[in-house]
């Protein structure tokens, strides 16, 4: 127990010094990433004035804002909890914006060669929510015999054969990497998801690695703070990456932006 202690004590001293050396790159991606959000903001905004559009046009530009809202909100709020120290609610926030972004990216990968690409990407993403609806919603039907819940597996099941029985589920998070990064998608995976699993789930072998600092801040031994705003930023880049290709904005700027700060 002596030992554990020691070894605890030791690493949230190296962990102190770690987070002060990397302070002011993270400071640095924090204003980056604020700023990339409302230049978004305005490139929408600029679309939106745009009176004539296709259905298909309206429909991608109707999600396009949606998601920017949505990541706008999930992103402000982990630097928030990162500059307070409180990694673990950031890093479950940001496994949700992870698979926002990896989904949607995924949705507009081709969309600007062919715009009827999304809306069928859409469908599948919708019908492998469903599929997760389903599952839910069965699983706790065969375990509580509720009719509340028997009535929703059945009009889940309604929705998928009326509208979506042929349409492929979506791929999962492994291959939407694999599709989106190619040779890179397992690291993307690994880091994105594989890194953030346990916190989500409440693993033991996760609680195991925690320590405590002198503020009763809770922090892992993997220094997960510390990457959080680069794993951040780069949820933001590559759903900026892919409105920009849609729209045909220029990405030279922040693409610069995001390598100088990734490798830095």
């Amino acid at each position: 127990m002596f030992l554990i202690n020691s070894f605890k004590s030791f690493w949230l001293t190296i962990y102190c010094q770690i987070k002060s050396l990397f302070g002011k790159r993270r400071m640095e991606i924090d204003k980056t990433i604020r700023k990339w959000l409302i230049l978004l903001g305005a490139e929408l905004e600029r679309v939106g004035a745009i009176s004539e559009k296709s259905d298909a046009q309206k429909c991608i530009y109707d999600y396009c804002l949606l998601i920017k809202i949505m990541v706008s909100e999930y992103s402000i709020c982990i630097l928030e909890l990162s500059n307070e120290n409180k990694e673990l609610p950031a890093r479950v926030l940001l496994r949700t914006l992870a698979e926002l972004v990896i989904k949607f990216s995924w949705c507009m990968y081709e969309a600007h060669k062919d715009k009827s690409s999304f809306l069928t990407n859409c469908e599948r993403w919708t019908k492998s929510s469903l599929m997760e609806k389903q599952k839910f919603n069965k699983r706790a039907s065969e375990c509580f015999n509720d009719k509340e819940i028997e009535q929703n597996l059945k009009e889940c099941q309604d929705d998928i054969n009326n509208t979506l029985i042929n349409i492929r589920n979506m791929p999962d998070n492994a291959q939407l990497c694999k599709d989106l990064f190619g040779k890179k998608g397992g690291l993307y995976y690994l880091i994105l998801f594989g890194s953030l699993h346990e916190v989500v789930h409440s693993n033991l072998t996760f609680l195991q690695r925690l320590g405590v600092t002198d503020k009763n801040n809770l922090v892992s031994y993997d220094n997960g703070n510390i990457v959080i705003k680069p794993m951040c930023m780069a949820c933001v880049f590559l759903l900026l990456k892919h409105i920009y290709q849609f729209y045909q904005i220029d990405l030279t700027a922040i693409e610069s932006e995001y390598s100088r700060l990734k490798d830095k």
